[in-house]
């Protein structure tokens, strides 16, 4: 699910077992979530797509996947014990309309490694997530492929940014590996010039942290993240940029506790952050606010989600300038009324501001659309 100025588009990838390729598919919106003509193949991918994400760069769609062919592609549960087959992450650019310019671009590919032991099993899905990077660029935030932890003979789980070009070129901007992985590098979004995700490692303590990397200047380059620190206890992450504040939403679950929470934390460009860590006895761990409420409401004719916690809030909305917010990883199904996908334990819904709805796929692959009639008020559906 893609906004595209005044309208959007929803991607499919569809695999057939019997050619094993994957059809990508189209369909197209107008700013009211209204389909606009029939769905469309844009491209038969060889293999099983097993992630997809879209991100638009100058006026270009561009689309990215990771595909498993041959040996295993016929598998829809991603690693296997026994391995096989290669990976290939491939980016192609469209028009507004759907329409392919060019050829898809294969910018890594790599061998699937069997397993020797269930403690080096790699990432146990494969992502790629994609954001515009300088000068008609786009960068995607992927998954690679297994390689020999250093001083040791076990296996390390390694991810990789890549910049691609509008012309197609690409090249490996950053590189980095773990150990012992307990979450995929996810949540990729623009913080100005620059762009930030985060990923887990340490599975004892799921400990999130966030990465930076500079994009301005036509060049994009590692920069060591000195604005964060570590968020012990976090197994999974979401972060946005307002356009002055970088949100991050995490789940934490110490180890006496028997539910995981909720917690936000909140780094502004200049002045202090208004969350302020909880009292703790660990002196070496930072417990960040719980969250109260995670509401929405119509301003000027749009959805804005609210985060609460005690003595705070911050307000995120999708078309403030510069902000860079996936509303799917904020907005809970529950406070939408989506249902969930059955199986996923943690699931977040495709979603798009289309310019007048927000469109979202529900857990049982059904559109469903929202309008803000009067500021205040909740969306209706």
């Amino acid at each position: 699910m893609i906004a595209l100025g005044r309208g959007g588009a929803v991607l499919e990838a569809c695999f057939d077992p019997q050619s094993n390729r994957t059809d990508l598919v189209g369909q197209r919106v107008d700013a009211d979530a209204m389909t606009v003509g029939s769905r469309t193949r844009l491209l038969r991918i060889p293999g099983n797509v097993l992630s997809l994400s879209a991100v638009v760069a100058e006026g270009s769609l561009r689309v990215a996947w990771v595909s498993q062919v041959g040996e295993g592609a016929e598998r829809s549960d991603e690693f296997n014990d026994r391995g096989g087959g290669v990976r290939v992450l491939a980016v192609a650019a469209f028009t507004p309309a759907l329409a392919p310019v060019g050829v898809p671009v294969e910018v890594n590919r790599y061998a699937v490694a069997p397993r020797r032991d269930s403690e080096a099993r790699g990432w146990t899905r494969s992502r790629v997530e994609l954001a515009a990077g300088p000068e008609a660029s786009v960068l995607a935030l992927a998954t690679d492929g297994d390689e020999p932890c250093a001083g040791s003979a076990r296996s390390c789980a390694t991810w990789s940014v890549f910049s691609v070009a509008a012309d197609g070129s690409s090249r490996r901007v950053r590189h980095e590996s773990s150990a012992s992985p307990s979450a995929e590098p996810q949540g990729l979004v623009r913080v100005g010039d620059d762009l930030a995700y985060v990923r887990g490692a340490d599975v004892g303590r799921s400990t999130l942290f966030v990465h930076s990397l500079s994009a301005g200047s036509g060049r994009v380059s590692s920069t060591p993240a000195a604005m964060f620190d570590a968020l012990p206890d976090w197994f999974s992450g979401s972060l946005a940029w307002t356009g002055t504040a970088l949100v991050a939403l995490g789940e934490e679950r110490p180890l006496d506790a028997a539910e995981a929470r909720s917690v936000v934390r909140v780094t502004p460009t200049d002045g202090p952050s208004p969350t302020r860590p909880r009292a703790t006895d660990e002196g070496d761990v930072v417990r960040w606010p719980l969250v109260t409420e995670r509401s929405w409401r119509c301003v000027r004719r749009h959805p804005v989600l609210r985060v609460a916690w005690h003595g705070g809030a911050v307000e995120l909305d999708p078309t403030a300038p510069g902000a860079s917010i996936d509303l799917s990883r904020w907005l809970p199904p529950a406070v939408a009324g989506i249902p969930a996908r059955a199986g996923v334990a943690r699931w977040y819904p495709p979603m798009a501001w289309t310019g007048r709805a927000l469109l979202a796929l529900d857990g049982h692959d059904h559109l469903r659309r929202w309008t803000c009639g009067r500021d205040g008020d909740p969306p209706t559906e």
